[in-house]
């Protein structure tokens, strides 16, 4: 899961950060966020992709461009809450355990050195919230791709899919006898996928033995060799590699044995327009941001940092005046 922490929280006496079609977000929302952040950097790295700040043990100290970029996020958050809301989509404990289960896993689980778990519980429970509205409006959103569309866009892609136009599949075990004996099942008449399943120790057991489509560079030499050899539906005979033995076999690209990847190819195509949809609500949204955090760019719709004050310029120097010492020298005459 890619991390998204994108979030608003509204306050209606103390002073603004920013305003979202009416909606603030306040000044002690943002501070206080930023300032937990500025003390892990490695979270602000993970959630931003700013580079981590030296935490100067001083509240306030984190940099304008953190700052904005936060602010950014909470603005971008605003837009989805707000869809959130008008669609009254609610939030179930299962989603909120998914998404904490997620966090905790990027930032170092259970772990004594957990990131996740060293950050103050309210603003974990504001990420798993902020989160799972976003995971919400998603999946509230999304629509399964028809298998219609599923093979409309296998016909379209399939030559950038598989450029070679064959599947590799594989058995792994441990030793060469194994091997053999999986090799003799496959000649005695059993699918190689039923083999693979029973007896494979690699992760691709459960597709069958599929591992990807052959062509140059893609595996281990040894491996690539054997089945660059081999023709459609050949087994191979049992090979050694530095991760065990292996049965090959290659099979011409079905529809069927890509159908995962084209789902989440679809699935993929479906995020880039929310995505989308999101960009368009903030272009149309009024917003506001306070001087003092920046200023917002219409065109890029972020938060940029209030620009550094220029140093007063001074008077060019003629020279030491009559008089007065010159650095590491003598008086100058009239002294």
């Amino acid at each position: 899961m890619v991390l998204v922490v994108t979030s608003a929280g509204c306050g209606k006496t103390t002073p603004y950060a920013a305003t979202v079609n009416g909606q603030r977000i306040s000044e002690d929302t943002l501070l206080d966020e930023v300032e937990v952040l500025r003390k892990s950097p490695e979270v602000l790295s993970a959630f931003t992709g700013q580079a981590p700040e030296a935490d100067t043990g001083s509240k306030g100290t984190a940099s304008a461009e953190v700052t904005a970029a936060w602010l950014t996020r909470l603005i971008r958050q605003e837009a989805v809450d707000a869809d959130f809301r008008d669609r009254k989509l609610s939030i179930s404990a299962e989603k909120r355990r998914e998404v904490e289960t997620s966090f905790e896993q990027a930032l170092g689980g259970d772990s004594k050195d957990s990131k996740w778990k060293a950050l103050p519980a309210w603003f974990r429970d504001r990420l798993i919230d902020r989160q799972a509205r976003l995971e919400a409006l998603l999946d509230a959103t999304a629509t399964a791709p028809t298998e219609a569309q599923q093979k409309a866009y296998y016909e379209q892609n399939k030559d950038q899919i598989c450029p070679s136009g064959n599947l590799v599949y594989h058995i792994l075990v441990a030793s060469e006898a194994d091997a053999k004996k999986a090799a003799a099942r496959i000649k005695g008449g059993e699918p190689f996928a039923e083999v693979a399943k029973a007896v494979s120790t690699d992760t691709s057991a459960q597709s069958g033995g599929l591992v990807g489509c052959a062509g140059a560079g893609t595996f281990v030499p040894e491996f690539e060799k054997v089945a660059a050899d081999l023709k459609p539906g050949q087994v191979s005979k049992p090979v050694k590699t530095q991760f065990g033995w292996h049965v090959i076999t290659v099979k011409k690209i079905t529809f069927e044995a890509v159908e995962g990847e084209i789902v989440r190819a679809l699935e993929s195509q479906g995020q880039n327009k929310f995505g989308e949809k999101l960009r368009q609500q903030l272009e149309k949204a009024k917003i506001s941001v306070n001087s003092r955090f920046g200023t917002w760019d219409r065109e890029q719709l972020q938060v940029n940092p209030p620009k550094a004050p220029k140093p007063k310029s001074r008077p060019a120097s003629k020279g030491p005046m009559l008089g007065t010492p010159v650095p590491g020298g003598t008086p100058t005459p009239g002294g």
